[in-house]
């Protein structure tokens, strides 16, 4: 996701596209871009920042109206933390961060569950190298003395 100034890429709801004739909503997309501008530089204005200090792209997004006030209020607030602004530098990062609240959440839940399941997985195998493959090495010894008896070497 990349905060796009153009008209959507063909999806419901973002105005590309569309077949048929007749009118497809035109109107109400724009007001809704008009609302979302307004709400931003609202936002900007409240927080006395102007649209320089933005990032190039999410500045093309805001005068585009693409992005709504809540975007931009996040936005600022996460920049306050020394972590969340070097996140910030990264393209990917960003969107995910503005966009979903619980990203975090879920990128250190998900990092627990393959730490997990690596450590659980060579723990197993080192139990089970301890445990069955032990023949290898205890065996020998048995088989060498009933060789022995048996035979009466």
């Amino acid at each position: 996701m990349s905060f796009s100034a153009g008209n959507g890429g063909g999806f419901p709801g973002s105005g590309a596209g569309g077949g048929g004739g007749g009118d497809d909503g035109g109107g109400g997309e724009e007001e809704e871009r008009d609302r979302n501008r307004e709400e931003a530089m609202l936002v900007l204005a409240e927080a006395g920042r102007s649209m320089e200090s933005f990032p190039v792209d999410l500045a093309v997004a805001v005068k585009a109206g693409r992005v709504p006030g809540s975007i931009v209020r996040r936005f600022f607030e996460l920049e306050e933390s020394v972590v969340f602004r070097w996140l910030l530098k990264f393209g990917g990062f960003k969107e995910r961060l503005l966009a979903d609240d619980l990203f975090l959440t879920k990128l250190v839940m998900e990092c627990v569950v393959v730490i997990f399941t690596k450590v659980y997985f060579h723990y197993y195998n080192l139990v089970y190298c301890v445990i069955y493959e032990h023949d290898n090495v205890v065996s020998p010894v048995p088989m060498f003395r009933y060789y022995f008896i048996v035979f009466k070497v």
